[in-house]
């Protein structure tokens, strides 16, 4: 269980389980999107990011700064969904 700083995440439950998917990309989908520096080096795990990085919901242009400063997250990723559809991905 993580506690999420209120300067990531001031919704009403920030406690996440990173033991579950869920858990896992809320965190990090939020960190990524208003996390500081020093929220991303205590909260990401470089390779559990890179594991779930196409599976986030993020801004498109979050995405691509990311991505371009770290190529593999690009590299592995499938085509990601966006923040704006909320439809499942095809299989």
């Amino acid at each position: 269980m993580l506690g999420l700083p209120v300067n990531v995440y001031w919704g009403p439950n920030p406690v996440v389980d990173l033991d579950t998917d869920d858990g896992i990309e809320k965190a990090y989908q939020s960190v990524i999107q208003e996390g500081r520096v020093e929220d991303l080096i205590a909260i990401l795990h470089p390779a559990r990011l890179r594991a779930i990085w196409a599976d986030l919901l993020i801004p498109g242009r979050a995405r691509t700064e990311w991505e371009s400063r770290f190529p593999a997250l690009a590299a592995g990723a499938r085509t990601p969904p966006s923040c704006n559809d909320r439809s499942p991905t095809p299989p």
